[in-house]
């Protein structure tokens, strides 16, 4: 679970980081998943070449993906009530990196969402 995988660790009582990655596959910053608008594609095996995120119209200028990621189905968690979520990371005209997953769709409807915000 992407929500799941970060650790908190106090600065002043952490070891130094002996290696860092030069490029993340996993965003910088997440959020609960937004809706996404005008996103054309109408499954998650080709990325949507246009959206809407946050009241801006964005072309996808590259995609990388999918990645699929599967719900805890032993957990009922609200957040993943829309099922298999196949991850996109994609880069907008306007520079934005984004971490975009189409929703398979369960106890929800599928559609598209925005999950994340690369560096």
């Amino acid at each position: 679970m992407p929500e799941k995988s970060a650790l908190i660790l106090a600065a002043a009582w952490s070891e130094p980081a002996r290696s860092w990655p030069r490029r993340s596959s996993r965003p910088l910053v997440l959020w609960r998943p937004e809706p996404l608008g005008g996103a054309e594609a109408l499954d998650g095996s080709v990325a949507p070449a246009r959206l809407r995120w946050r009241g801006r119209d964005l072309a996808v200028v590259h995609a990388a993906g999918p990645e699929r990621i599967a719900p805890e189905w032993w957990l009922d968690d609200p957040d993943w009530r829309t099922g298999l979520r196949d991850y996109w990371r994609i880069d907008t005209d306007a520079g934005e990196r984004l971490w975009v997953f189409f929703a398979h769709g369960a106890a929800l409807s599928p559609g598209w969402f925005c999950h994340g915000r690369f560096a």
